[in-house]
């Protein structure tokens, strides 16, 4: 995986931390680990 997946992650994690969104902090981890593979 590339920019993309890297580019939501932050997009999710700036939307958690505005929000405080329990659902973008879950998308954000998800995102994370399949990073990870």
């Amino acid at each position: 995986m590339g920019g993309m997946g890297e580019y939501l992650a932050k997009f999710w994690w700036s939307v958690f931390e505005a929000t405080g969104s329990l659902t973008a902090y879950l998308i954000y981890k998800k995102l994370i680990s399949y990073k990870r593979q």
